[in-house]
């Protein structure tokens, strides 16, 4: 509700304050943009100041009134700001709507701070105005004080203008609802359903209402209607919504695809709830290149791994690229016996060509791989020391960084998920994540901090 009136309060605000920016002088122009840069940066009592800049120049500057009041109210000056509101509006009804949108203004909800005195100082200057019960019906619905929310939007509703009731409708059926009162919420929205309404926010609260009822079925039908009338993005949400209710994870991605696809924004929803559209496709190519960065104590360099040729019941092969200030380059062979049973990694690479027979690199073996998997822990020789017992740590999810990694197929692809292993040695000064396959137990990350190295896969490039 607070989101919804202080859209169409900013609104309205902005259109007027176009307008006079318009009419008015340059000077005052840039005034009021301070102002706005004050406010966004937090410094109230400074944008008061400028306020008060405009008004002396404009002294009927209704707006600019206003903006101050809510900056007063942000200060915690309630009685300044009531009083500049009172002697800027001389008509009381009109005074008594912008004292009780005060807490809206100033943001109020950002803090959890209430607007009562704002909405009683309201309700005692124009008594039979609705507007200031409804609101405080509103926060007290929000705040869990349902039987005094339906004691003032009782008094309110039955107040406001035809026009106002229109547009709080789905409001009013909120705190029904909220208060229990479910099959009066259902009829409130109802009401207006059968008189056609063009509403969003009607049939969006009304399928909330199923959704949280768990009326699936009729939900879904609601939602494919509503969509397949006006294809716009609230109505798609809310389907997705009902869906991720439900547990549906087909229709789910289906519905985050279709959003990100024709409304954009929605990659990150794409990835947490891990839609096979936004997985990596890790799986190695002939013409795969796997992007590492490397840091070091001494620098930071990217490691690329092409022409990588990986069977687990055979042989792994890559050749390797380090770039600058490294430069170097050559190709490993890791034999069937060790990408079979191997417990010791490759991290030191010369120039040249290499052959291994008792280590794997990039990739761990296949005696690693099923240990992590069946028992939870391996040992791994990651260096020249002993080797060491790594556990796993279960606490790899979906948007971690761990498990993220850009694609590139010609041009950028974004983000995507992958699902990793996550293991730590017993000392606590080394990490593995690795690829969750069989198939592919490709290393994404490692952190040796023994040697004071880290290395992690940043990018898949795939030429077409």
């Amino acid at each position: 509700m607070k989101k919804y009136l202080l859209l169409i309060l900013i609104f309205s605000f902005v259109v007027i304050i176009q307008a006079q920016s318009q009419q008015k002088p340059l000077s005052v122009e840039a005034l009021n943009k301070k102002i706005t840069q004050q406010i966004a940066d937090g410094k109230y009592a400074e944008a008061i100041t400028t306020c008060n800049l405009v008004i002396a120049r404009q002294p009927k500057d209704s707006i600019t009134i206003m903006v101050r009041s809510s900056l007063k109210a942000r200060l915690g000056k309630n009685d300044e700001a009531i009083a500049d509101i009172k002697k800027s509006i001389k008509n009381k009804d009109s005074a008594a709507s912008v004292i009780a949108y005060l807490p809206l203004l100033a943001e109020f909800y950002r803090s959890n701070k209430s607007g009562e005195y704002y909405y009683k100082a309201a309700i005692a200057y124009a008594p039979k105005l609705g507007l200031p019960y409804f609101l405080y019906g509103g926060e007290l619905s929000e705040n869990g004080d349902h039987k005094k929310a339906m004691e003032y939007v009782g008094i309110g509703y039955p107040l406001l203008s035809l026009n106002e009731q229109k547009n709080f409708i789905d409001t009013y059926a909120q705190i029904y609802y909220a208060a229990g009162s479910t099959k009066e919420a259902y009829a409130i929205l109802d009401s207006v359903i059968k008189e056609g309404t063009n509403n969003h926010e009607v049939y969006i609260r009304y399928l909330i209402f199923l959704r949280n009822d768990k009326r699936y079925p009729e939900a879904i039908s609601l939602a494919d209607q509503l969509f397949d009338k006006d294809s716009t993005e609230d109505y798609l949400y809310a389907r997705y919504k009902i869906y991720n209710q439900m547990g549906n994870q087909e229709m789910i991605c289906k519905d985050v695809d279709l959003l990100n696809k024709y409304f954009s924004g929605y990659e990150n929803l794409l990835l947490e709830k891990k839609c096979p559209d936004a997985k990596a496709a890790i799986f190695p190519t002939i013409t795969t290149t796997y992007v590492f960065e490397v840091t070091t104590l001494k620098s930071v360099y990217n490691f690329n791994i092409t022409n990588p040729k990986v069977n687990m019941s055979n042989e792994i092969s890559f050749n390797w690229r380090m770039e600058a200030p490294v430069n170097k380059n050559g190709n490993v062979i890791i034999s069937k016996e060790a990408v079979n049973s191997a417990h010791a990694l490759l991290n030191s690479f010369s120039a040249g060509e290499l052959y291994s027979t008792d280590k794997t690199s990039v990739w761990v073996s296949n005696a690693v791989f099923q240990q992590i998997k069946n028992d939870g822990s391996t040992l791994i020789k990651s260096g020249n020391g002993a080797p060491k017992k790594f556990t796993v740590i279960n606490d790899v999810e979906a948007m971690s960084t761990e498990s993220l990694v850009a694609m590139n197929r010609d041009v950028n692809l974004g983000m995507k998920w992958l699902n990793v292993i996550h293991i730590k040695s017993e000392d606590g000064r080394e990490e593995f994540w690795i690829n969750d396959d069989p198939q592919n137990p490709i290393i994404t990350k490692m952190v040796l901090g023994d040697t004071g190295m880290s290395v992690e896969l940043t990018e898949i490039k795939t030429k077409q």
